[in-house]
């Protein structure tokens, strides 16, 4: 049998489990703690400190970008919040291959530089397309930040 450890003043379970004898259990029991044994889920239930039986138990959500999500018995982020992520790392992914892709014409640029040659005008033209295109991408990395 499963015992788990809680908390004597709360009813939360703290996640330690233990399969031994009561001896053991006691000689192993922190100070303010308790064992009780059974099948639990330490995130959705706790200790009614009362009755000492196993309840379903809400925690307090990690933020409140975080829905309850019933069924589960888990938080989830909110769709929104989920979307808003989704789309700031597509656009970082995006900014950091545009990022890539001037390297050529910036080498183009440079070693026209230190020969003294004029600047190709392809490759300066290249870096302003590339840096339009990032800067479209820019208000998506702050986009929906609380």
């Amino acid at each position: 049998m499963t015992h788990w450890l809680f908390d004597l003043s709360t009813g939360l379970f703290t996640g330690r489990s233990m399969s031994a004898s009561p001896e053991f259990l006691e000689a192993n029991r922190p100070d303010g703690y308790g064992w009780i044994d059974g099948v639990i889920d330490p995130q959705s239930q706790r200790v009614d400190l009362k009755d000492r039986l196993i309840v379903d138990y809400q925690p307090p959500p990690p933020s409140d970008d975080h829905e309850w999500i019933p069924e589960r018995k888990r938080y989830r982020l909110k769709r929104e919040v989920a979307r808003a992520q989704a789309r700031r790392a597509a656009a970082q992914t995006q900014i950091e291959a545009l990022e890539l892709s001037s390297l050529r014409a910036l080498r183009e640029i440079r070693l026209a530089e230190l020969k003294g040659e004029p600047v190709p005008e392809e490759s300066r033209a290249r870096l302003d397309a590339i840096e339009v295109e990032i800067e479209a991408l820019r208000p998506e990395l702050s986009a929906g930040r609380g």
